[in-house]
């Protein structure tokens, strides 16, 4: 495979941030409080900083595609996934 060394495979459990629209009732707070949106997320570990990652579904030399920009706040748990 022709993709640059740098790049790690990684696996990202993250949790999304939600929306609900309309009217809603103070008893349905709780359900909304409580309502948590997980997401796994493979793929290579293209940029890293302070405040997030950057995880592309596909990469090659020269480019890359599918881009998931995900806040390190909401990430719960992530893995290097062992190169073969």
């Amino acid at each position: 495979m022709d993709t640059p060394k740098e790049y790690k495979e990684v696996r990202v459990h993250w949790e999304d941030a939600t929306h609900r629209s309309g009217w809603h009732s103070v008893d349905e707070l709780q359900d909304i409080i409580n309502e948590g949106f997980m997401v796994e997320t493979l793929g290579w570990l293209v940029h890293e900083d302070d405040d997030c990652i950057v995880v592309a579904q596909s990469v090659s030399r020269y480019r890359m595609a599918e881009l998931s920009r995900i806040p390190k706040a909401y990430i719960k748990d992530r893995m290097e996934i062992a190169n073969s």
